[in-house]
């Protein structure tokens, strides 16, 4: 990661205008992500937005009144380079959270031991003061601690873990891999209070840092170039309908006056009228998932790039 700024503030409040609210989950341990996923977006369909490139997943949900966003990374742990891989492989999501995210949740399965000493060179890369306090560990498998609380099962463990709790001032939780709907949802009380915190403390900014710039520049860039397409393709589709419009009115005024003609120009107004609001709202519609659209494709993008870099690396 690179320098780093915090910037901008998050209105995290309802209403069709609210701000979204982007959180990334970073699988440590790769079996995680599912129970975090499940406990912050409750059932699947209602699910708003979905998207995926490699190991990247992007979901969009409206919970309790707060607009979340939420970018999943499962982390490559099955390789030798393994800070150099993550190096290469965070910038994958970068597209899905720019300009930046408000909260990182780190997912480490509870039952999970493998690996732990490759944690402490993952904490390597999230490890700047600015990056660290929008940081927070969720544990899963929570029936897996047999009634042990989180806080010995973390006393009992390694240094690595330790230091990686620490490293996110002290903010972690529990959940189950499986619960039911009410525990489901005191779970996610639980983790949306440590991510309130978090915003508390950082006074609702998010991070970002030199990279997360430049490609949320990229982004509003390519979405200018789809507003000012969506733009002409509605004054085109608007003239054409007006054109329509007039043309049959001319045609109506060289009848007599009568009740039926009345009826009929008065029909061709609601038809335009009707005609109008589809075109607006259809184009409002493809404006709305420009976003997302662009999303995908600069992480496409991203993705290619860096496979080519590694292929490139490899004939050397």
């Amino acid at each position: 990661m690179c320098d780093v700024l915090l910037a901008g503030a998050c209105d995290v409040g309802g209403g069709p205008g609210m701000e979204e609210l982007r959180i990334v989950i970073i699988d440590l341990t790769g079996d995680g992500t599912h129970a975090a996923l499940n406990t912050l977006l409750g059932r699947e369909d209602e699910l708003e937005y979905e998207s995926e490139i490699g190991e990247c997943t992007k979901r969009s949900c409206v919970r309790d009144g707060r607009r979340l966003a939420l970018t999943e990374w499962t982390l490559p742990l099955d390789t030798e380079d393994i800070e150099e891989k993550c190096l290469q492989e965070c910038y994958k999501f970068i597209p899905f959270c720019a300009p930046g995210p408000h909260a990182i949740l780190l997912v480490l399965n509870v039952r999970q031991t493998e690996g732990m000493e490759r944690i402490a060179s993952i904490n390597k890369l999230f490890n700047n003061e600015a990056l660290k306090s929008h940081r927070l560990v969720l544990f899963t498998g929570k029936e897996g601690l047999k009634g042990q609380t989180v806080h010995s099962y973390v006393q009992a463990s390694g240094a690595a873990l330790k230091d990686l709790i620490g490293g996110c001032g002290g903010r972690h939780c529990v959940v189950r891999s499986s619960a039911r709907a009410e525990e489901r949802a005191r779970e996610r009380s639980e983790v949306m209070a440590l991510i309130d915190i978090v915003l508390q403390l950082q006074g609702g900014a998010f991070y970002t840092d030199e990279d997360y710039r430049e490609i949320e520049g990229m982004l509003l860039k390519s979405l200018e170039v789809v507003k000012a397409r969506c733009n002409e393709e509605a004054k085109i589709e608007e003239k054409a309908i007006h054109r329509q419009y007039e043309a049959l009115m001319a045609d109506l005024e060289g009848e007599k006056d009568s009740a039926e003609k009345t009826k009929l120009m008065e029909a061709a107004r609601r038809e335009m009228s009707r005609k109008l609001r589809e075109s607006e709202r259809k184009h409002q519609t493809k404006l709305e998932g420009a976003r997302e659209a662009a999303e995908v494709n600069i992480a496409a993008a991203l993705c290619a790039s860096l496979e080519a870099a590694v292929a490139a690396e490899g004939c050397q």
